[in-house]
C-alpha cells in the first residue's frame, strides 16, 4: 500500500487529500481531511456559549468548523454541523474498511485462507442452524 499526502488550502482552511493505493493502480481512494487549526473564534467558555447558543451555531454553521466549548480552560465539547459529523464518520468507516482489506490483503498472502462454503457451515453449526444443503 502506498500513501501520498497532498496539501490544499480553500476558504482559508488547511486541508489534506491522501490517497491510499493498492495493488493495482485502480484500488485508490482519497480521504480528506482538515488540518486541525484551532482559531480563537472557534472557542468558547461554556457561559459564553449557553448565552449566546444561536451565535455560535449559526457562526458555526456559516464557517464549517468545529466549535470548542471549554469549562475553566479545558475543552469539555466539540460541536460539529450535522454536515461535518456525517463526513467526519464517513471517512472513519472508509479507513476502517481499508484496514479491512489490508488486513485480509495480508491473510490471503499468508494462506489464511478456506472455501466459504466450509466456512458457512461451520458458523450454521455454532449458530445450531440447519442449512437446506
Amino acid at each position: 500500500m502506498s500513501l501520498d499526502v497532498a496539501w490544499n488550502e480553500a476558504q482559508g482552511d488547511l486541508y489534506q487529500y491522501i490517497a491510499l493505493s493498492w495493488k493495482p493502480p485502480w484500488r485508490t481512494f482519497y480521504v480528506r481531511y482538515y488540518v486541525h487549526m484551532t482559531r480563537s473564534t472557534d472557542i468558547t467558555s461554556f457561559t459564553d456559549f449557553r448565552a449566546r447558543l444561536r451565535d455560535h451555531f449559526d457562526q458555526q454553521k456559516k464557517t464549517g468548523r468545529a466549535l470548542f466549548v471549554t469549562t475553566n480552560g479545558e475543552t469539555e465539547a466539540v460541536v460539529l454541523s450535522p454536515a461535518a459529523y456525517d463526513e467526519l464518520i464517513g471517512q472513519a468507516e472508509l479507513l476502517e474498511s481499508l484496514a479491512l482489506l489490508d488486513r485480509s490483503e495480508d491473510d490471503i498472502k499468508a494462506g489464511r485462507t478456506r472455501p466459504a462454503k466450509e466456512a458457512i457451515r461451520e458458523i450454521a453449526r455454532s449458530l445450531n442452524i440447519e442449512l437446506d444443503r
